[in-house]
């Protein structure tokens, strides 16, 4: 009986009509948000199946991460919310396994896919094969270079990375008086948007100060290991240049950094003139605890679990012949020994500590996430898009 209630309650939900408001964020258009953005108000133009027997396919590019790890997790606690099938399959880093996966999940005539790529240019066949079959596509943190995506669920890479390089001309200033320093740029995997985007957001704002020198730039593609190595190199081939600080496209690259920076006895702890700060992305578990201990300066936190959550909600919602936003940024968080154990970050989610609690599941409302039109505008926010899932 809960769970007949359950699945009634969600489909009440999911017919829930709702507008967003607000206008273009850069002024350039009169009209409202509700005749410019995406809304979930429109009747159904399918023939709507019991939530048990929708199968969602999933690819995921690794486990390898505690990110991606992550992101598996809020999936599995929202397919188990909703009753839902999922067929889980991870490409282990190969973007030819992915295609292959995805090639499967579309002659099995799944419901929908929900995917993170690999490879932004690779995966293109099979997102126009899916589009050809007419399944959804939702995209997590990483999307392809055309084909039609119908939603893409991430946090704003290019905002996120010069969030971090802002913060590390601010720390240069104070340490010289001036902006002016030596710094490393660990990129990550360049065949795929974070990797790109991440690196345009560093540049960019770097740009600004023209004597904060990049001494190197590698890509580490998200790996700690390949951060290790790589930073390794850097050190060896700049003996004679004081290094004041390493931007990580990723958190894993920047704690690789980290290892290599104890291993040549350049460690400093935060707080010491001569440490070399260390900024990360994604706000994991490792990133914490080494902030925590004064090792590492900042991570800039995302939220797997819950935007992870959401991509189940925007899925179920295509299926049922709902439109969807193109485009959903999922709000970020600077993260550093100050604030770490704030209210502000608390109420964020550290999510890192919330993994293998499913009572903390199931993303109960998305307020204050921005509607993004096709071409770049903000067009408002979700006030409702769904309601707690019931327990």
């Amino acid at each position: 009986m809960r769970k007949r209630m359950l699945i009634l309650a969600v489909v009440l939900v999911l017919s829930i009509t709702v507008v967003a408001c607000g206008n273009s964020s850069n002024g350039t258009s009169g009209a409202s948000s509700s005749q410019n953005s995406p809304s979930l108000s429109a009747e159904p133009t399918v023939t709507k199946k019991p939530l048990s027997d929708i199968t969602i396919g999933f690819s995921i590019s690794t486990l390898t991460t505690e990110f991606f790890v992550a992101f598996q997790e809020g999936i599995e606690r929202q397919a188990e919310a909703y009753g839902i099938k999922v067929i889980y399959q991870n490409a282990d880093g190969d973007p030819a396994k992915q295609l292959n996966q995805i090639e499967q999940l579309v002659s099995r005539k799944v419901d929908a896919i929900i995917l993170s790529p690999i490879d932004t240019n690779g995966i293109i066949p099979v997102i126009k094969k899916a589009n050809e079959a007419n399944i959804p596509i939702i995209a997590f943190d990483r999307t392809a270079l055309e084909g039609n995506i119908d939603s893409f669920v991430r946090s704003d890479n290019f905002e996120m990375a010069g969030a971090a390089a802002k913060w590390m001309a601010e720390q240069l200033k104070e340490r010289y008086g001036e902006y002016k320093g030596n710094i490393v740029n660990l990129q990550g995997l360049m065949s795929s948007t974070p990797g790109q985007e991440r690196d345009k957001g560093f540049l960019d704002v770097l740009n600004l100060y023209p004597d904060i020198n990049i001494i190197a730039t590698q890509a580490a593609d998200f790996d700690q290991t390949k951060g290790f190595d790589k930073m390794m190199s850097i050190i060896q081939a700049n003996r004679n240049v004081k290094i004041d600080g390493v931007l990580g496209a990723n958190d894993e690259n920047v704690l690789g950094a980290l290892q290599a920076i104890k291993q040549q006895n350049l460690f400093k702890p935060v707080g010491d003139p001569d440490h070399i700060f260390l900024t990360g992305i994604d706000g994991s578990k490792q990133a914490l605890e080494a902030i925590r201990n004064g090792e590492m300066d900042i991570t800039v936190s995302q939220h797997p679990i819950q935007s992870a959550e959401a991509t189940v909600q925007l899925a179920i919602a295509k299926i049922y012949g709902k439109d969807v936003p193109k485009d959903v940024r999922w709000p970020y968080k600077v993260i550093s020994k100050e604030n770490i154990d704030s209210e502000e970050v608390k109420q964020y989610g550290l999510w890192p500590y919330s993994m293998g609690n499913k009572d903390e599941g199931n993303v109960r409302l998305m307020k204050g996430i921005p509607i993004y039109l096709e071409n770049g505008q903000m067009a408002g926010d979700y006030r409702e898009l769904y309601e707690e899932v019931s327990k």
